[in-house]
């Protein structure tokens, strides 16, 4: 294998006979390493017997960047010991094409990261909400990628919307990374500060986006993913924006489709703006006449405008409830409890309902 050649090829040390040996590791990848040193036992005899913190390890071993012959600061990770060996291993895999340096007091050793083998790129699988017309106060869109991909402050400089004549929006993100826990879904919020009236950024530079106009969402091909190799291409998908949705969910303007009992016909409820895809399988549920709750299985439907659920057992001739969760968002982020954006001098709104009420026909 690539790493194991390069074990032999890239790991050099100077280390005197009598002194300390390191020897630095390929693990499952050459990127990801640990880093071994043979510890004499009067020194280890003053450290704990497993792990050691970040700055009890770097007093022993510092492994650190080389560039241009220059060492960097140590690198984060993990130390601990195991029997007569002091055991470093990097929190992040190693960069391509880098050289690191293993150091012991006055004994170090080289490893260098070999290229990435070619791979195919990461592409953009999809982009929430899909509706080509979304309210000027939207508030975030879900990214799907192909394969894990690599975070870091510059993300939000390497996907833009585009206005009508092709210029860039200045600055529109909320610049906090929520990816899910393989990296291969990003959540991108519009920063609520332009879309809330009365805030100052929303006065200082205007909302995000306007009513009645044409954007294009882009998410450029220099975007890398996890290994560092860039999507390769951009990605576009152009939306309208209709007028600013302030109000909040209301229930009682969803329409259910008729269901047979005896069937286990999907059933369907269609809803008046688009709704956030996520709340959309994680909000609303069934419960039969006895108050339990009816499995089966859930799909969005086109545009995030209907969700359709398909139970496991056959509908009964009985009266079934359909919950929504108080938590669940449209693409404004307006809930059933409350809108996104409200006025906190004005009365209270009165409680919602949040329930729908259903009888299959026979």
């Amino acid at each position: 294998m690539l790493w194991a050649l390069c074990l032999s090829a890239c790991v050099s040390g100077t280390p005197a006979e009598t002194g300390p040996k390191i020897q630095i590791k390929p693990l499952a990848s050459a990127r990801q390493v640990e880093v071994v040193v043979s510890v004499p036992e009067n020194i280890l005899a003053k450290f704990p017997a497993s792990k050691l913190t970040q700055e009890q390890g770097e007093a022993l071993l510092q492994f650190s960047l080389v560039n241009e012959g220059k060492e960097g600061s140590p690198i984060l990770g993990t130390y601990e010991r195991r029997g007569k060996h002091l055991v470093f291993t990097p929190r992040y895999p190693l960069s391509y094409k880098e050289t690191y340096r293993a150091r012991f007091g006055k004994t170090a050793a080289d490893y260098r990261v070999p290229e990435r083998a070619p791979t195919t790129s990461a592409v953009v699988q999809r982009v929430f909400p899909t509706s080509p017309v979304l309210p000027a106060n939207h508030l975030k869109f879900v990214i799907t990628f192909s394969r894990p991909m690599q975070g870091g402050d510059e993300i939000f400089d390497q996907i833009e919307i585009l206005d009508a004549q092709g210029n860039a929006v200045h600055d529109p993100w909320l610049r906090d990374e929520l990816w899910d826990e393989k990296s291969q879904r990003l959540i991108l919020y519009i920063h609520p500060g332009r879309i809330k009236w009365g805030v100052l950024l929303r006065m200082l530079f205007g909302p995000v986006l306007r009513p009645d106009r044409e954007y294009t969402l882009v998410i450029k091909a220099a975007m890398r993913d996890a290994d560092g190799q860039p999507l390769g291409k951009d990605y576009r998908q152009k939306f309208r924006t209709s007028a600013e949705d302030r109000k909040r969910i209301a229930i009682s303007d969803w329409t259910v489709k008729p269901v047979q009992a005896g069937s286990k016909q999907a059933l369907v409820v269609e809803f008046k703006k688009v709704m956030d895809v996520n709340s959309l399988k994680r909000f609303i549920s069934i419960n039969d006449a006895k108050g339990k709750p009816v499995k089966g299985t859930i799909e969005v439907g086109k545009h995030e405008r209907s969700w359709s659920f398909k139970p496991a057992a056959e509908w009964r001739a009985e009266e079934y409830t359909i919950r929504a969760g108080r938590q669940m968002e449209d693409v404004a982020g307006n809930t059933p409890v409350r809108p996104f954006d409200m006025d906190l001098k004005a009365p209270a709104l009165p409680p919602p309902p949040l329930q729908l009420r259903f009888r299959p026909g026979k």
